[in-house]
């Protein structure tokens, strides 16, 4: 079984038998599809109410190996910052995150606390996922380093430079909790960036909530179709 987690759009492709899932972080609802080959989690609920700063990873990611996935797929909104451009879907190969981290070893007795986290990614998952986009006929371009921030707001023109400067091409508000949980519990992860934006400071305008939500909806069927061919 695969897992599938995403925010805007990628829930409407997704239809199967709900199933709720009990873990000690809180109640997950899951919907298994294509005969129980994939699991789909909607990262922001599937009443999209849920912001970044506020997911439950832990929950989600627990709910994840109570199901007993394979691997999970990621995808998420992100910004520009360079290389790219809106519209592109990009496999993640690595990121920056200075923050608190998100982890399940809150207690020092654990012996296995210190996630290997290089490369961040599964290189496994990744091919699978690339060799899939290709067969699909779904452009999936390579190289993607994404910022991570917490969020809600977006980032200061200042922010992205010394993103740039640190060696980001993207950033986004969801990417590194999830890598460093599915790492901790054992979890084989990759992740592909919809660049719904540019970052701030990189045009003149400044996209809307809505502008960013409507574009990574547009790509939602790209990103369907990845995880179709990767479910045969």
């Amino acid at each position: 079984m695969l897992g599938v987690i995403a925010g805007t759009g990628l829930e409407n492709f997704f239809k199967g038998i709900e199933a709720p899932i009990k873990t000690e972080y809180g109640p997950v609802h899951a919907i298994l599809t294509k005969g129980d080959k994939i699991a789909f989690i909607s990262r922001h609920g599937f009443a999209h109410g849920v912001p970044p700063h506020k997911i439950n990873n832990k929950a989600h990611f627990a709910a994840f190996k109570k199901l007993g996935v394979s691997g999970v797929l990621g995808f998420s909104a992100c910004g520009a910052i360079s290389k790219y451009s809106i519209g592109d879907l990009v496999l993640l190969e690595d990121f920056v995150d200075f923050r608190a981290p998100q982890t399940f070893f809150d207690k020092l007795e654990s012996i296995n606390q210190h996630a290997w986290m290089a490369p961040p990614f599964s290189k496994t998952l990744q091919n699978k996922a690339f060799a899939a986009a290709g067969k699909a006929k779904v452009g999936l371009k390579k190289g993607g380093v994404v910022a991570v921030t917490a969020g809600p707001r977006l980032e200061t023109p200042a922010e992205i430079k010394a993103f740039a400067k640190l060696g980001a091409n993207l950033v986004g508000m969801t990417t590194s909790p999830e890598a460093t949980l599915a790492r901790e519990l054992g979890l084989e992860y990759a992740a592909i960036a919809v660049v719904s934006n540019h970052a701030a400071g990189i045009k003149r305008f400044a996209p809307s909530g809505a502008e960013i939500a409507a574009v990574a909806a547009a790509q939602a069927h790209k990103a369907a179709k990845i995880v179709a061919e990767l479910s045969k």
